[in-house]
């Protein structure tokens, strides 16, 4: 299944449910295979959305807080 909507754009329900899934410790692996994209596509969109970040020092991925200010 994965890789069936690469190159496709990413719809806004399936951006919300991307954030819930990830929010709620889905895998990486199961993402690809839930939406049918690319780890590359996940990771990329799951930047966009302000979920996950690089650090500069080590260039590894963290997952930011959604909600830093509650």
């Amino acid at each position: 299944m994965s890789g069936e909507r690469q190159g496709k754009l990413w719809e806004p329900d399936e951006e919300r449910q991307l954030l819930v899934d990830f929010d709620n410790g889905l895998a990486l692996e199961d993402l690809v295979e839930r939406f049918g994209r690319s780890e590359a596509a996940i990771t990329t969109r799951l930047i966009r959305l302000e979920r996950l970040a690089r650090s500069p020092s080590t260039g590894r991925f963290h997952k930011l807080d959604p909600e830093p200010w509650t």
